[in-house]
């Protein structure tokens, strides 16, 4: 079974525009997850409307760094694949591995603190465990996909700003078919 993909230089330049799409949805959505953490958790405890004390902005510090910063990585990289840049495309391949891997840590710990929950909420513990892990396997099978497409040798080389040319064992692979 041969999984190569076969691109022109236009579908090449195609599927690059669509992964900056991507990756400037990505950047909408961090902001408005930062935004969401100073709006709910940051300005409620500096307005003395919460319980808590000075002492509970850490968390949501934290929240609002690393946001801000996904907001500006993938804004960056979306904007230098629009312009071909190789490093945005790096940017691109680290932030899928990212999203692979972070996520995997997110699902985990949104089930493990649904189980501090009372008993009688099983149900929606389960409904919650079951949405993180579906909205997991959606992103990560697009953050897939980019990384095959983005690893590409014909997408490299269109980065590079050379022609693709077939190398020998790809000219008689094409050959036995």
């Amino acid at each position: 079974m041969n999984l190569t993909i076969e691109l022109s230089e236009r579908g090449v330049r195609d599927g690059v525009s669509l992964i900056a799409a991507y990756h400037f949805l990505l950047a909408v959505a961090s902001l408005l997850g930062t935004l969401a953490i100073i709006v709910y958790s940051i300005f409620p405890i500096w307005s003395g409307a919460a319980n808590g004390s000075i002492q509970n902005l850490f968390l949501p510090f934290l929240g609002t760094v690393t946001g801000a910063m996904l907001t500006i990585a993938y804004l960056i990289t979306g904007i230098g694949l629009l312009r071909f840049k190789n490093s945005a495309r790096m940017w691109g391949i680290f932030l899928a591995l990212f999203g692979v891997i972070a996520g995997l840590f997110s699902v985990i710990g949104g089930i493990a603190s649904g189980f501090s929950m009372l008993p009688d909420n099983g149900l929606q513990l389960g409904m919650i465990g079951l949405s993180l892990i579906c909205a997991y396997a959606i992103l990560v099978l697009l953050d897939i996909i980019i990384l095959v497409f983005l690893l590409n040798m014909q997408v490299r080389s269109v980065f590079y700003g050379q022609e693709w040319l077939l190398t020998a064992t790809e000219s008689l692979g094409r050959e036995r078919k």
